[in-house]
């Protein structure tokens, strides 16, 4: 008898968690527990964008492009104590990288700085000079990369970076002159990610059930402005 009364008591308290989740209370920002850069928003007129930015200190995806790190936007819904995403079939076109010059500066070589989506500055790894010759901090890996270069261009006809997360990058002057640039870079848009994928509701955690591997999402409040192309603005 007790043990029945435990199984409805159980039962009773998932129905009473479900019907509490509203589209008002699980509408927000959510990040990858330790992964903050991974981000899921839902919006409160049900559309999503997810962004998936999980690194691996260990390779560089232009050998591993299923690493690459990606963007993609559909529909969510409540079904009981669960969020089901469904990705857009559709592509989007936009721009992976942009560049803001600064010539300003009377400046003896080009400078290069290299930032993300979320405003933070990310590193290229061995640098590709037109003879097919690579520069390569000292040391190696991943922690060596440049967050900083420069180079007189007046020299090169164009340098070809390798990024973590994102497809090389071939810069070609347009010009003679020396630019401080800032560079951005956005992770390529993909379509079809999710199908009706379920994540459990759990107070402010949605968790996603992998086959080796249970992720944690946490509702924040802090992960700051985040550089959307048009298109994938939030609304």
């Amino acid at each position: 008898m007790i043990k029945g009364y435990l199984i409805i008591v159980a039962a009773a308290s998932i129905y009473i968690t479900a019907c509490s989740n509203t589209l008002k209370s699980v509408s927000g920002t959510y990040v990858l527990d330790k992964v903050p850069k991974t981000t899921l928003l839902l919006n409160p007129n049900r559309s999503f964008i997810f962004i998936k930015a999980n690194e691996n200190p260990y390779f560089y995806v232009s050998d591993h492009i299923e690493e690459r790190f990606f963007i993609t936007k559909g529909n969510w819904y409540l079904a009981g104590n669960r969020v089901k995403l469904t990705s857009t079939n559709d592509s989007l076109v936009y721009d992976l990288v942009t560049i803001l010059f600064d010539t300003t500066q009377d400046l003896q070589y080009s400078k290069f700085r290299f930032f993300d989506i979320y405003g933070d500055c990310i590193g290229s790894g061995p640098i590709q000079y037109p003879d097919s010759s690579q520069l390569v901090n000292s040391g190696g890996g991943r922690k060596f990369d440049f967050y900083s270069f420069g180079e007189d261009m007046s020299k090169v006809s164009n340098l070809e970076f390798i990024f973590y997360g994102y497809g090389p990058w071939k810069y070609v002057p347009k010009d003679s002159l020396h630019h401080d640039m800032i560079i951005r870079f956005v992770p390529a848009f993909r379509p079809n990610v999710f199908d009706r994928t379920p994540f459990k509701i759990r107070d402010n955690i949605l968790i996603k059930t992998g086959k080796n591997h249970k992720y944690k999402f946490y509702k924040t409040t802090t992960a700051g402005n985040i550089d959307l192309p048009h298109g994938l603005q939030t609304e």
